[in-house]
């Protein structure tokens, strides 16, 4: 074996070896940040449904105040609850609309993970550049 290639042979060794660290390190990254991002995700989840079923409570006590209006305005207690109906279903409909147009921006995409793994490849390939 020449000079030349036991210096290639070794070169190759130590990349391959902090190839295998770099590799450990990232995939250990990716997976703190997807476990931050999932437990934050899943806590606000839970906030969001403690406060949703507070709020289906006094909504529907709002529903039934509304009807109760209308039916001593005159209306029939039929056609009470037909107006108030279509009011919340239309209210309703609003609200998921905006909350599909709000979750559309919303991602999982561990954005930190992928920035270190291309400056730790800018770094390999300015290393393995200057020899």
């Amino acid at each position: 074996m020449t000079p030349g290639q036991r210096g290639f042979l070794d070169l190759f060794a130590e990349i391959s070896r902090h190839g295998r660290s770099l590799v450990k390190a990232e995939m250990e990254l990716f997976a703190a940040e997807l476990a931050s991002n999932g437990s934050s995700l899943a806590t606000t989840g839970l906030m969001a449904a403690v406060a949703g079923g507070a709020m289906l409570i006094a909504f529907m006590f709002i529903v039934l105040g509304i009807m109760l209006m209308l039916i001593d305005a005159g209306f029939h207690a039929s056609t009470a609850a037909f107006v108030v109906g279509g009011g919340c279903l239309l209210f309703s409909l609003l609200v998921a609309l905006i909350a599909r147009s709000r979750m559309n921006g919303m991602s999982l995409v561990p954005r930190r993970t992928i920035a270190q793994i291309q400056l730790d490849a800018a770094m390999l390939e300015r290393s393995l550049r200057n020899g």
